[in-house]
């Protein structure tokens, strides 16, 4: 059984992200909500990765909102997951 949630949160994160990515270039409030969703149920399941990938995406939302302090603050969380998850690449392009 822990196969099927597992496998079933992996899904819903993704189409979190998605969604999200796909809102980003019409609605940042409906991006921002489906970001948040992804950042939670990430975080939940502690995936450290995604967890970067979220804070990311939430930081390109507030950018894209004139949010730029709010953005910063995803972003250097973002930053940090991934230097302690040694994603050089990922760390050079927040």
């Amino acid at each position: 059984m822990a196969d099927y949630k597992e496998t079933h949160d992996t899904v819903k994160i993704e189409l979190y992200g998605d969604i999200s990515w796909e809102l980003m270039a019409s609605d940042n409030d409906k991006a921002l909500l489906y970001a948040n969703k992804e950042l939670e149920l990430s975080t939940k399941t502690n995936r450290k990765a995604v967890i970067a990938q979220s804070e990311s995406d939430i930081g390109n939302i507030y950018n894209r909102k004139s949010s730029y302090d709010d953005a910063i603050i995803n972003y250097n969380k973002a930053l940090l997951l991934r230097k302690e998850l040694k994603q050089d690449v990922k760390v050079a392009g927040v």
